[in-house]
């Protein structure tokens, strides 16, 4: 006797094979969702923390162009709270100003 194949032998196993990769690509999708969810909210807890108007300042100053400067005093408080300083300004050494 002759064995009889079929293409819907393998049919099955095209679906769930199918589904397997579906079913990988939303849990990479909810994955990186969650991760952006986490980034935004740990963002958020810093600057609402006491300190960061100051750090960010500070690192503003790290990374802006050679030719300029950021000079600033007395700065507190939370980037979210409404934290202050006393006295900010841009220094550009082409201009002088």
């Amino acid at each position: 006797m002759a064995d009889r194949h079929s293409d819907s032998d393998t049919a099955p196993v095209a679906v769930a094979a199918g589904r397997r990769w579906l079913r990988r690509v939303l849990w990479l999708l909810l994955a990186l969702v969650l991760l952006v969810v986490v980034a935004f909210g740990a963002l958020l807890a810093w600057a609402s923390s006491a300190d960061s108007l100051p750090r960010t300042l500070q690192l503003a100053q790290k990374y802006l162009p050679q030719e300029q400067s950021l000079l600033y005093a007395g700065a507190q408080g939370s980037i979210t709270g409404g934290g202050g300083s006393r006295a900010t300004a841009m220094v550009n050494a082409r201009c002088g100003r």
